[in-house]
């Protein structure tokens, strides 16, 4: 029995009882995953390795998952045990980076009104300092100057209407009302 050749399946020989019981049938070798195309070339040790290596990442992508919420964790934890002086520093840091944004906003807009840009206009500025930004805006105003018109195409300006009077005002000659008058002219009512 020694001198019998292993079978070529990969298994070893049948010992023990399993060599005597005749029903007893091997279990079947463990097919690999289907594999994507151009997997074929790397011959059968390489889809070994590369289905063990797939594998391992599945494993460690569930992993992953499970410690995302322990990470989280820590960083409320670490972040509930900062001093009050590295807390403030990141207050003030980001207090500090909001103050130069909007000074940057504000002088924007300062070059652009006594430029006469608009507001649209005033938002396409671009430049870290005044000089460059009233350079900015000379040339913005230089693309979108409207075309010089002559005095002949103006449309023509009105005047104001003269002597308008408020309808509180009678047609008399201005004099001032008598009620005694008017009450003297009023007809007669009975009661």
């Amino acid at each position: 029995m020694a001198d019998e050749p292993t079978p070529t399946t990969g298994e070893a020989p049948a010992t023990g009882t399993d060599a005597i019981d005749p029903t007893f049938t091997p279990p079947a070798p463990a097919e690999p995953p289907p594999s994507p195309p151009g997997d074929e070339q790397l011959g059968e040790g390489g889809m070994r390795a590369l289905a063990a290596e797939r594998e391992a990442r599945r494993g460690l992508e569930k992993r992953l998952k499970e410690l995302e919420p322990l990470a989280q964790k820590y960083q409320e934890i670490q972040d509930s045990q900062k001093s009050d002086l590295e807390r403030l520093t990141e207050r003030l840091t980001a207090a500090e980076q909001r103050a130069q944004q909007a000074e940057s906003a504000g002088l924007r807009m300062q070059v652009a009104a006594a430029k006469g840009l608009t507001p649209e206009q005033a938002a396409r500025l671009q430049g870290a300092t005044r000089d460059e930004l009233e350079a900015d805006a000379d040339q913005l105003r230089a693309l979108f100057a409207p075309p010089e018109q002559s005095a002949s195409e103006r449309p023509p300006q009105r005047t104001p209407v003269e002597m308008l009077r408020p309808g509180a005002i009678p047609d008399s000659d201005g004099a001032a009302a008598d009620m005694n008058a008017w009450m003297r002219r009023k007809p007669p009512t009975t009661n």
